[in-house]
């Protein structure tokens, strides 16, 4: 057998959805990140976080733009608000304080991960509002 990106792809599902039982059972939330791999072998970044009480996971870049995203002229209420830009949904996720020209973290509607600098956000805070 030779590991592929296709074989990944395909195997991807599977992996999430019994990482994901094991997170359940233990009241965790899981993501998994960044993938690389070689002919013979793959390895992947995989996160746990604590669920919040509202069920929201707690992670790195939530803890983050909690505690930091007045610094980057972000209204520390943009946490989980939505805003729509070119067609998606744009939801405000986290921070990433070593990314220093685009630190804000947001989940596009169709599932990806994006960055953007804080000017980005506070415009289509002010205009695209969804929620």
């Amino acid at each position: 057998m030779k590991i592929t990106r296709d074989f990944l792809r395909s195997a991807r599902p599977d992996i999430e959805k019994d990482l994901a039982a094991f997170a359940a059972k233990h009241g965790l939330s899981v993501s998994v990140k960044n993938i690389k791999f070689s002919d013979s072998s793959f390895e992947a970044k995989v996160e746990f976080s604590v669920l919040s009480s509202g069920g929201v996971a707690m992670t790195p870049e939530r803890k983050h733009f909690i505690e930091l995203a007045s610094l980057y002229g972000v209204d520390p209420s943009f946490l989980d608000k939505s805003f729509r830009h070119g067609g998606h949904v744009y939801t405000v996720v986290g921070l990433n304080p070593k990314k220093r020209k685009n630190p804000i973290v947001m989940k596009r509607s169709d599932g990806s991960v994006r960055i953007s600098g804080p000017e980005f956000v506070n415009l289509y805070m002010k205009t695209g509002l969804v929620s």
